[in-house]
């Protein structure tokens, strides 16, 4: 049976931005909703749960985006998954930060944690660097390279809809290059002994990058909260990059794992080590 899967993604996409147009009436006063949705300034600030972020609104591909992953990451607390974890941690590392909406929520559940966040995307990494000053964080450590399988200089490909898409993976006309470092080149430049809380967003990269992992490297870590992307429908070329295996590979690797699908192209994979 045909089934085209850039057809099934922008459905999936035109499914969130509805959901998203009417549930931002929950958080955003109606005058600033009203503002947001029907004007196009360059960019607007946004409080969420005592969060304030500067969200890009001079377009609406901008709007839906930035607002999704701050909708994601500070009120349905997507990687925040058990209450109260965060704010125990200690060392926290971000891997696909965007505009630092989980970063920012992170740090506000404990200032006493050192988070470590990485987003290779200029514009998304100039857009971070001013949420962290908005809120006035010292704990939040940006980087603008991109966690990958191998350090060095690598294509990073533009989504031209959507700029929490943008990925080293699925390749497209519009690429820039990029700095690149390793998980484990993470920890031993940093001295990290410990890492209590491991969050990635990276369009399908999450599988290069653990695989790649050294098994020490992994043994220091206590939690791993990730989206996961199906290769079919994300250009990822090894089609033994499924959440299946990664979770697999994980359990192998001392953890505990839970595959929470949210449909057919992407969903959460949870990892805790076992005691």
């Amino acid at each position: 049976m045909f089934f085209d899967y850039q057809i099934y993604r922008l459905f999936v996409a035109c499914v969130k931005s509805i959901k998203l147009f009417f549930a931002s009436k929950r958080f955003l006063p109606m005058n600033l909703w009203l503002d947001f949705w029907l004007t196009h300034r360059r960019e607007t600030i946004v409080n969420v749960s005592n969060i304030k972020l500067f969200i890009r609104s001079e377009n609406l591909k901008s709007k839906l985006a930035d607002l999704y992953m701050v909708t994601n990451c500070v009120i349905d607390r997507q990687y925040d998954y058990a209450p109260g974890v965060l704010s125990q941690c200690g060392v926290i590392i971000d891997i696909g930060a965007h505009i630092g909406s989980f970063s920012v929520y992170a740090a506000r559940q404990t200032e006493d944690s050192s988070i470590f966040s990485f987003e290779p995307s200029p514009e998304n990494y100039f857009q971070f660097n001013k949420n962290i000053a908005l809120n006035r964080l010292t704990n939040v450590h940006p980087f603008q390279k991109a966690i990958a399988a191998h350090s060095g200089k690598a294509p990073f490909y533009y989504d031209l809809f959507n700029n929490a898409a943008h990925s080293l993976i699925k390749e497209t006309k519009d690429f820039i290059s990029v700095d690149c470092t390793t998980l484990k080149e993470t920890f031993l430049d940093f001295k990290i002994e410990q890492c209590d809380f491991l969050k990635i967003d990276c369009e399908g990269a999450e599988y290069e990058i653990l695989f790649n992992t050294p098994a020490e490297i992994l043994k220091r870590i206590k939690r791993i909260a990730l989206e996961y992307h199906n290769p079919i429908f994300y250009g990822v070329k090894n089609v033994e990059h499924t959440s299946e295996n990664l979770a697999r590979f994980l359990n192998k690797m001392g953890f505990e794992t839970k595959i929470l699908p949210e449909n057919r192209a992407q969903g959460m994979l949870l990892a805790v080590r076992r005691q």
